[in-house]
């Protein structure tokens, strides 16, 4: 009798894993940003003060599997259980279950760190670096005017900038758990593979870009372990 207990139990418990796994073909490969990380940006217009703004900043569903990434940093690939058409969980580890849910095209997520809200970020192409793509639409894209030159600049979400001396694109470092990242980072280079290194910072509508230069040389890695603000560049106003 036991046995058969033991059997019925095995059964019950490999169907019901078998129904959480079936059918994925509707899940989509869709890319959430936490509320609070986007917040952040808005408010600071800093990469770096927006980094440590949640625990989970964002998440990728890959049909079978989630994506989650912490603090722009860490990434864990995770194998993705349904609870019905709107309902979801994974195991970050054997302690802590991460609950997914649907709610108005949003994500409700409920984890150890607490029930937090993600907004569905669209991007042309969803890849682990996809917090650069939020950075460049939610800091830089847009058209400006040069305050001093009246010359006429505009950074694109692809990348792209035009009007800023002979630079032609442009990119945002996401992460800044490494030495030499105290400042946001911004890099302008004649085409995506040679950049230069700026950062950036907003005097009410007014975008200035600096020169980054290193103030301070690590002596074990002999890299740059602080840097700081150089000569100004531009300074750019929201035409």
């Amino acid at each position: 009798m036991k046995h058969v207990v033991l059997l019925f139990l095995f059964i019950l418990s490999f169907n019901l894993i078998n129904s959480a796994l079936a059918s994925f073909s509707d899940v989509k490969y869709e890319y959430f940003v936490n509320a609070k990380y986007i917040k952040t940006i808005t408010v600071s217009k800093s990469a770096k003060k927006s980094q440590d703004s949640c625990k989970i900043s964002s998440i990728i569903f890959e049909r079978d599997s989630v994506v989650v990434c912490l603090n722009v940093h860490e990434y864990y690939k995770l194998k993705l259980f349904r609870k019905n058409a709107k309902s979801f969980f994974c195991f970050m580890n054997e302690n802590d279950t991460i609950n997914l849910n649907y709610i108005n095209n949003n994500l409700k997520v409920s984890s150890q760190f607490g029930q937090e809200t993600f907004v569905k970020f669209i991007t042309d192409e969803i890849t682990k670096n996809s917090e650069k793509e939020v950075l460049k639409k939610m800091i830089f894209k847009g058209a400006y005017i040069d305050a001093v030159s009246g010359q006429s600049v505009i950074f694109k979400e692809d990348g792209s900038v035009n009007g800023i001396l002979n630079f032609k694109a442009y990119d945002v470092q996401s992460d800044y758990y490494d030495e030499g990242c105290n400042l946001d980072i911004l890099r302008l280079g004649k085409d995506e593979s040679s950049y230069e290194s700026f950062t950036w910072e907003y005097d009410k509508e007014i975008l200035i870009l600096y020169r980054l230069e290193c103030a301070e040389m690590d002596s074990i890695s002999n890299d740059c372990g602080i840097t700081k603000k150089g000569v100004i560049v531009c300074k750019l106003k929201m035409n």
